[in-house]
């Protein structure tokens, strides 16, 4: 079986807090557009994003149950 899942990181402020706070960068989340959301997470945080769901999806919680791989 494959599963395809996503973060809905689009919808977690804080993520994008802690990645704007990491490049000095001092905009407030609620004044970024869509596409320069998507630049921070896609071209500049790829591999954080990925951890992010990693981590969720094999924390003790098991939202989708036991995974084995």
């Amino acid at each position: 079986m494959f599963l395809l899942f996503s973060a809905a990181e689009m919808r977690w402020p804080e993520v994008f807090e802690a990645f704007l706070k990491q490049q000095n960068d001092k905009r407030s989340v609620v004044d970024l557009t869509l596409s320069e959301k998507w630049e921070i997470l896609k071209k500049k945080n790829p591999i954080t994003v990925s951890r992010m769901l990693d981590i969720f999806i094999l924390s003790n919680a098991n939202p989708i149950g036991k995974v084995k791989d």
